[in-house]
């Protein structure tokens, strides 16, 4: 690393599009048990995020990814007081 910057580096995800698309906009809407697993995901990363790292998630742009697998994408991430690596 160069200096004091700082990066995130995700795994490749091919982007099916928006969470909120998905789930309102498709032609075909996910049947419910893939609902509750997605807010289930969602519930996770937030736990993650706001527990685990002590990070403010900043953004709620949350993507529908390859096997319909919700991800957090774009990022904006504040620190809570605790300073994170």
């Amino acid at each position: 690393m160069e200096g004091s910057k700082k990066f995130l580096v995700y795994e490749f995800m091919s982007n099916i599009g928006s969470l909120a698309d998905l789930l309102f906009k498709a032609s075909v809407r996910p049947a419910w048990k893939y609902r509750v697993r997605f807010a289930l995901d969602v519930a996770r990363v937030l736990f993650y995020l706001h527990e685990e790292c002590r990070a403010i998630d900043a953004d709620e742009n949350k993507g529908a990814y390859g096997g319909l697998k919700p991800r957090a994408q774009d990022r904006t991430l504040l620190p809570s007081g605790r300073r994170m690596l």
